[in-house]
């Protein structure tokens, strides 16, 4: 992988030395001026037509343990902190790591988080600072699988202990809750597979964590509701892939917000505002979703794409670009994740072909095993790879984009991110905070680190 910054720079004192020649010589100042402009947007032109090769990795870890059909990926980083999940669909057995990057770059293990049992610990992961919160949807307080969220703090020393575990309060028997989660500062937000809502966490000075709110949409819900969460501040988006509203399965994502006395109140529903290609009518929209500020990026699991919409300040969510990667064939139903911060949007291929995918929602393929399909949380397609449908696994190939958006609202490309052995054999999850972006491979079990290069 090129490093541009040394060409760049390179090109920089070319330029000068040119420039001041001709100041030297007997040609004229204006003729030197030109040639100095003419230079100089070459340049321009070399470095924005090859930012494909702006991030490198930084680290990879391998999480051991993790058999590649038993078990499913979830990333988180904040600054200079990462926290990855690994939880077993078949045993239930899960863990959490946390990662630390010092002064120099480099990364290592800080802590791995204790599992309480076999309840899917660390089926989803989040970090905000010095708080992480990780996702058991297998715990069963209030019912087999009516799933949980445990939340761990690190003190000054960099010593993680939890402080509280959450449950919902009307939790009953394979609601899933943790099937995600998300936290921003002193509120987390946990999904479920099929309860249908989303529930809110907020933490007092004390350290002690109660329930703030039930998130459900005002249009009613299905068991694909709310698989997806994040938060930002005060304003929650909650994907739900299974909304018929413009088909089946077109899907949705629903944007909530926070008013001084603590009361949720749903703002908006977001749509794809495109429709699918002729035969392709299942989208999926709302398979993932991350909100950074006034932005929210909603992933559709059908086209391969993302879709941006943008918060006006009269709380108007309006349509701003749809991603997509450029120099890939995106295969219906391939997949995708995303994350953003800030101005930055890191996508995800996950890497499924259309033949593994194409029947996964079909009631013959969820009846292959009820109770299994129950166990693994088989309304997601992600949970039901390797087991219901038999994936050839070597057929995987997944990728992971950076998209950044200019002062006028402009998103392009800028990177196409590419581990040191050359490829991504799946992208199962990813997050960025900054100039960090991480993501976790389904099939060799791997974490990698990225950051734009120096």
């Amino acid at each position: 992988m090129k490093n541009l910054m040394s060409p760049w720079s390179l090109a920089i004192a070319w330029v000068l030395q040119v420039w001041a020649r001709c100041m030297r010589s007997r040609v004229s100042k204006s003729l030197s001026c030109g040639v100095l402009v003419l230079l100089m947007t070459l340049c321009a032109y070399f470095i924005t037509s090859d930012r494909s090769s702006a991030w490198t990795q930084q680290a990879e870890f391998f999480v051991s343990g993790a058999a590649m059909r038993d078990h499913d990926f979830s990333v988180s980083v904040s600054g200079d902190t990462a926290v990855v999940g690994n939880a077993s669909k078949k045993t239930g057995s899960g863990s959490a790591h946390v990662f630390t990057r010092d002064s120099s770059g480099v990364w290592t293990q800080q802590a791995k988080l204790p599992a309480p049992g076999d309840i899917s610990f660390g089926f989803s992961v989040s970090v905000s600072g010095d708080t992480a919160v990780i996702g058991a949807l297998g715990d069963d307080d209030n019912g087999w699988y009516s799933g949980s969220a445990y939340v761990f703090t690190r003190d000054s020393s960099g010593v993680w202990t939890q402080q509280a575990k959450l449950t919902a309060s009307d939790g009953k028997s394979c609601d899933q809750l943790g099937r995600s989660v998300s936290i921003s500062g002193d509120t987390v937000v946990v999904g479920t597979t099929k309860g249908s809502s989303a529930y809110v966490f907020t933490r007092e000075r004390s350290g002690a964590w109660t329930q703030q709110a039930k998130l459900a949409a005002s249009s009613g819900g299905n068991s694909y509701t709310a698989l997806e969460v994040s938060i930002s501040g005060d304003t929650a988006v909650v994907g739900a892939y299974g909304d018929d509203s413009k088909g089946q399965f077109s899907g949705s994502a629903y944007v909530f917000t926070r008013d001084s006395f603590g009361t949720w109140t749903q703002q908006a529903k977001l749509n794809a505002w495109d429709a699918p290609p002729p035969g392709k009518n299942i989208q999926y929209f709302g398979a993932s979703v991350s909100i950074s500020g006034d932005t929210a990026v909603v992933g559709a699991l059908g086209p391969g794409s993302a879709y941006v919409f943008n918060r006006d300040s009269s709380g108007v969510w309006t349509p701003q670009s749809k991603l997509t990667s450029s120099g890939v064939a995106m295969d219906w139903y391939s997949g995708t994740t995303v994350s953003i911060s800030g101005d930055t949007v890191e996508i995800g291929r996950r890497g499924y072909s259309q033949n593994n995918v194409l029947e996964f929602i079909d009631d013959s393929v969820r009846s292959v095993d009820e109770s299994l399909g129950d166990l693994v949380g088989r309304d997601t397609m992600s949970e039901l790879v390797g087991v219901n449908l038999g994936i050839d696994y070597t057929k995987f190939s997944g990728s992971a984009y950076i998209f950044t958006r200019d002062s006028s609202g402009v998103w392009t490309q800028q990177a196409k991110l590419t581990p040191s052995e050359g490829a991504l054999d799946s992208c199962d999850s990813i997050s960025i905070s900054g100039d960090t972006a991480v993501v976790g491979t389904l099939y060799s079990s791997s974490v990698y680190m990225f950051s734009p290069a120096n």
